[in-house]
């Protein structure tokens, strides 16, 4: 028997599908729609750290601040990126100096780019962390 015809002869002795209208389906919630958020913390005056990425994490990033914008808006870039894939993590020792924040990444939040991480950045400098009104900052790749 040819490989077309085994593959038919076991389809064929699949149950069938019931005509059955489905189940009530699960109420869509809140949470349901609400990705996990990045969690962003300014690290303190010059010290010596060991970044190591959370266990709830896929990626520790340190974004620095580098330069003055056109109109004034902080710039920011990726300065030093450790990850984890399962259980391998890496860690790193760092000297933060004022102004640098740490950016740790939940495992299935936003994606790890300059477009996707700037609004949650902005909205974290913006709840009391030193973003004056009106001047959003800009994150460099």
């Amino acid at each position: 028997m040819s490989a077309s015809n085994t593959n038919r002869e076991q389809i064929s002795n699949l149950p069938s599908a019931s005509s059955a209208p489905p189940g009530p389906r699960r109420p869509i919630t809140e949470s349901d729609s609400i990705p996990l958020a990045p969690r962003f913390q300014r690290l303190g005056v010059e010290s010596q750290i060991q970044l190591k990425v959370p266990q709830d994490c896929d990626a520790t990033v340190i974004f620095k601040l580098v330069d003055r914008g056109p109109q004034g808006q902080d710039v920011y870039a990726f300065w030093l990126l450790v990850g984890r894939y399962g259980e391998g993590a890496m860690t790193v020792s760092y000297t933060s100096i004022d102004g640098d924040i740490r950016c740790d990444i939940p495992t299935g939040a936003a994606p790890l780019s300059s477009a996707s991480l700037q609004p949650f950045l902005e909205e974290f400098l913006r709840d009391g962390n030193g973003l004056l009104e009106g001047d959003p900052p800009t994150l460099r790749p």
